[in-house]
């Protein structure tokens, strides 16, 4: 046993690896460590979080210290083609990615808390379906996305209905104005984040429909389930069934499949999908339009009828009570509820 052990040592020394023959080199161990996910050394180096809560996943389901992030790193771009002369076009992952949370609402302090988020990338034809349980892991995974995006792409997330998760977003991130694209007051269409390498997008304002409705007209593999409990209260620590881990990677799942039949009856990739349902209508209006040529341009009229017509412009009556007409009235509130 002796001879042998020194035969080894021996024989790792002409290799040129010493006591390092038998852990293998710190290159290979790398290697290693992100093919399989973080590995002992990640985590000695501070390079995972703790995923405890995250035990007793369903199988298949990765959580962010095992998550194949060179698969996004690989996967191919596509490109949307903007107006002549445009620069900078971003190349987008060919990776159909969606995100949602579910949360509890804590009576007593009038609170709602975060208990698991759930990530879905199709890619190929393949679910990658992660499963965390702490904003701690939600950063971490970001942070990792950031690291193997390279600048100039962008990976394109769904929210179904964006603006109730961007209200936990913006307490996580340093959000600038500039990164959030808002349709109205409190309803988010778009975030972007670490230099456009990751983009928030709402599919509820792309569909105008809900999710269960829409991955049924999609007619998608994992439709959304129904029975959830949601008035149980529940933590990121708190352990879930196999039916509610289904019910929450099936939102997820049933997104992507949804969003790629959408974009294959429609002749989009995710480079091109719009920003909302009207953008549908606004690019058929465009294409009529082009296919029209320049004709148009006759019926359209001249700057004297232009003037004309919008002096002719009129709306609806607006009149003072006959009482009080032709008095000033001081401090008055008012409010034209039929507008």
């Amino acid at each position: 046993m002796e001879r042998s052990r020194q035969k080894n040592e021996i024989r790792g020394s002409e290799k040129g690896l010493g006591d390092k023959a038998q852990e293998g080199s710190g290159k290979g161990k790398k290697k290693r460590s992100s093919e399989k996910g973080m590995g002992d050394k990640a985590k000695k180096n501070g390079w995972s979080v703790s995923t405890d809560y995250t035990v007793g996943i369903p199988e298949g389901c990765y959580t962010v210290n095992n998550f194949p992030y060179g698969m996004i790193k690989t996967a191919e771009t596509v490109v949307k083609i903007g107006n002549a002369g445009q620069t900078g076009r971003r190349h987008y992952k060919d990776v159909c990615c969606a995100f949602d949370i579910e949360t509890s609402w804590i009576k007593e302090i009038d609170q709602s808390v975060m208990y698991i988020w759930q990530f879905d990338a199709l890619y190929k034809g393949e679910h990658y379906t992660l499963i965390g349980r702490t904003w701690e892991e939600f950063k971490f995974f970001i942070a990792e996305l950031t690291r193997v995006i390279k600048e100039g792409d962008t990976l394109l997330i769904f929210v179904h209905n964006l603006s109730y998760e961007f209200c936990w977003l913006k307490g996580l991130f340093d959000i600038l104005p500039e990164q959030v694209f808002c349709l109205d007051r409190r309803k988010v269409a778009k975030l972007v984040l670490c230099k456009k390498r990751i983009e928030f997008r709402c599919s509820y304002v792309l569909t105008n429909d809900s999710l269960d409705h829409f991955t049924e007209v999609m007619k998608v593999s994992h439709a959304k389930l129904e029975g959830y409990d949601y008035s149980k209260i529940r933590y990121s620590w708190t352990s879930l069934t196999e039916f509610e881990y289904n019910y929450c990677i099936n939102d997820v799942k049933g997104l992507t499949e949804a969003i790629v039949q959408r974009n294959i009856s429609t002749g989009d990739n995710l480079a091109t999908v719009p920003l909302t349902m009207t953008g549908y209508v606004r690019r058929n209006a465009r294409r009529a339009m082009y296919a029209a040529g320049l004709g148009y341009r006759d019926q359209m009229p001249t700057l004297h009828q232009y003037e004309l017509l919008r002096y002719a412009f009129r709306g609806g009556n607006t009149h003072a009570n006959r009482y009080i007409t032709g008095y000033i009235i001081p401090d008055v509130i008012s409010v034209d509820g039929s507008s």
